[in-house]
């Protein structure tokens, strides 16, 4: 909401994923609320977990907001080819889950990104391998020479009576997030990759600088 409460500056977060807990109490919209009315009040559960699990709102209060995951893939694209920290051995490795209930198939081949490139090469019928590479032909003056993660992982997808799971175990904890929502995109819009035209504006600008 454009701040970080002081509350929150010092909490304690492990490594890895992790799951958030939300409570909230006295909630009403900024337009009807008055000097009377109670401050707003949240209560805050986090926890480690080895494997991503989908939200859920127990009880809302405020109408949804829009989902524009198209938006949220390029943003979390983009977050993995900014220069990054190379992991160290205390990196946790978790599971990302992305389930859908009608049939899906997962790409094969070379996601593009920048001078980064996302190969992902199968392995058998329900199984294949996510690996990053520095692109054949880099896009930035400058371009990328340590990479988000150098470690391959794994992908599987697999039927069962509810739908399709699909399973990329290994990914660092801090890229989870961001893995995720590269998968609901990719799962939804096969061959759509949205970040590329920013990373190519981004390029030509530091060309021109």
């Amino acid at each position: 909401m454009g701040g970080t409460a002081d509350a929150l500056t010092d909490v304690a977060v492990p490594r890895g994923l992790i799951r958030v807990r939300v409570h909230a109490r006295d909630r009403l919209h900024e337009t009807v609320r008055t000097d009377g009315d109670p401050p707003e009040r949240h209560e805050f559960h986090i926890w480690a977990v080895p494997e991503e699990t989908p939200w859920r709102t127990v009880v809302g209060s405020h109408p949804a907001w829009e989902q524009k995951p198209a938006r949220a893939a390029e943003w979390a694209m983009l977050s993995l080819v900014r220069r990054p920290a190379p992991p160290t051995p205390d990196d946790a490795r978790v599971t990302v889950v992305r389930h859908r209930s009608a049939a899906v198939e997962a790409p094969v081949g070379v996601l593009p990104a920048g001078d980064l490139e996302v190969r992902l090469e199968r392995a058998d019928d329900e199984t294949l391998r996510w690996s990053r590479a520095a692109a054949d032909e880099p896009i930035f003056p400058h371009p990328l020479t340590t990479l988000p993660d150098s470690e391959p992982s794994t992908v599987r997808l697999a039927s069962a009576a509810d739908g399709w799971t699909l399973r990329h175990e290994g990914v660092l904890g801090r890229q989870a997030a961001a893995v995720g929502l590269i998968w609901d995109h990719l799962l939804d819009n096969p061959g759509s990759h949205p970040w590329t035209a920013t990373l190519q504006a981004q390029a030509a600008r530091n060309e021109a600088a």
